[in-house]
């Protein structure tokens, strides 16, 4: 078991996590990325020499002026589900530890009334750190659980819209040709509806069916639209579903902690 977190505890990690696609965004990642990319793959122009430093930190020296260096600070991450798992153990381990102490209290010595207090700060950093994880989860289950539930709703509603134009189509008697279903459609962009009698009766005529047809044809039409955009509506839900799950996962398996830096010297 460690009592050392490696996450710092001045650091409120529900807030940063909600900072990580800014981070992974930003100019300066990006450009962290691009010297990264520069130290480790091959230098065609031999424009740098290259180091590690005891500290970790890569370095490109320009070849022509040694004096400058480019200091790339790597960023420094953990897996919050593994280090979940791992502040649960400790606390659980440190529970224990404290237990044991309060039982036997008047018979201990100094040096164990000090770790008894070590014991103590340790067990409230780690809660205070699981309490923000927990935050984390509980606060992507509810977008997850409001996503859901407006899947639902469109769902039912797609499925009435779908009876609704289903109804109407049952209504029509004569049946009109992909051609007239076009100008029709053309109309309907256009605004008409089925109260706009004038244009009916000339449609009418023109196709040589009844007033009613026309109308419930136009009716099906926007019933149709209305159909078509439901449909849309969910397949951006389901999108935002996948892509809210996957952002969630990577940030949650590489959670970044401290941002990578880099420091450009011109000595």
């Amino acid at each position: 078991m460690t009592t050392i977190l490696q996450i710092p505890d001045n650091l409120k990690i529900d807030q940063l996590f909600e900072e990580q696609e800014q981070i992974m965004d930003s100019e300066k990642y990006k450009e962290y990325l691009d010297y990264l990319k520069k130290f480790f793959q091959k230098d065609k122009h031999q424009k740098y020499n290259r180091k590690l430093t005891d500290n970790d930190d890569y370095v490109l020296i320009n070849r022509k002026n040694e004096k400058r260096e480019i200091i790339i600070k790597t960023s420094k991450f953990v897996n919050l589900y593994l280090y979940e798992k791992e502040i649960v153990e400790n606390l659980n381990e440190i529970l224990y530890q404290i237990s044991y102490l309060v039982e036997n209290f008047e018979n201990i010595n100094d040096e164990e009334r000090e770790n008894f207090d070590i014991l103590k700060n340790n067990y409230i950093l780690f809660r205070k750190q699981l309490d923000e994880i927990k935050n984390i989860e509980s606060n992507f289950s509810s977008k997850l659980t409001k996503l859901f539930d407006e899947k639902i709703k469109n769902l039912l509603l797609l499925t009435e819209k779908f009876q609704a134009r289903q109804d109407i189509f049952n209504k029509i008697k004569a049946r009109i040709s992909i051609k007239q279903k076009k100008i029709l459609m053309r109309e309907c962009k256009d605004g008409l509806t089925s109260l706009n009698q004038d244009k009916i009766t000339i449609f009418a005529k023109d196709f040589k069916v009844d007033n009613n047809d026309i109308e419930n044809w136009i009716k099906w039409i926007y019933a149709t639209k209305d159909y078509i955009l439901i449909q849309k509506k969910l397949s951006e839900i389901e999108n935002d579903i996948i892509s809210k799950n996957a952002n969630y996962d990577v940030h949650m398996r590489e959670f970044i902690y401290s941002p990578p830096s880099i420091e450009k010297k011109k000595l």
